[in-house]
């Protein structure tokens, strides 16, 4: 079999990546489509939509990582650090784009202030989760 062309692995790596928020993300638009009465399943969205960027980050860290473009001996917790920083920024993003909607769409995505902090702890609180959860993981998935 010929070797993968760069492009080739390249997508393939940003497809891996990206298979858990797409995921998510498609949740959350089957929720807003069908169960928005439901304003819990929004906290459960922001939980697992933060766990999922972090395992975004540690999928594409890992594919980078391989490549050699980040330090093999890079410290646990400088990536542990950019991982969670990648799940705030996500979230913040998120909270903007919401805003964004309400202002232009006449939505009513975000419910206040208290909601929107709500949302960013819950982004965090579940990228916190996966990060704990991985380590775990990893060893189930060498096995």
């Amino acid at each position: 079999m010929p070797p993968s062309s760069p492009l080739a692995q390249t997508v393939n790596d940003l497809l891996s990546a990206l298979a858990a928020p797409v995921f998510v993300l498609v949740l959350h638009i089957l929720r807003v489509l069908f169960l928005t009465e439901y304003h819990e399943l929004d906290m459960l969205m922001h939980f697992l939509g933060g766990a999922s960027i972090l395992v975004a980050g540690l999928v594409a860290g890992s594919r980078l990582r391989r490549r050699g473009l980040i330090p093999a001996d890079l410290p646990p917790w400088l990536a542990a650090f950019a991982l969670i920083g990648l799940v705030g920024l996500v979230g913040i993003a998120w909270e903007f784009f919401e805003f964004a909607t309400d202002y232009a769409a006449q939505t009513q995505a975000q419910g206040g202030l208290k909601d929107t902090m709500a949302d960013l702890a819950l982004d965090l609180l579940g990228g916190m989760s996966a990060l704990l959860v991985a380590p775990w993981f990893a060893q189930r998935m060498k096995k």
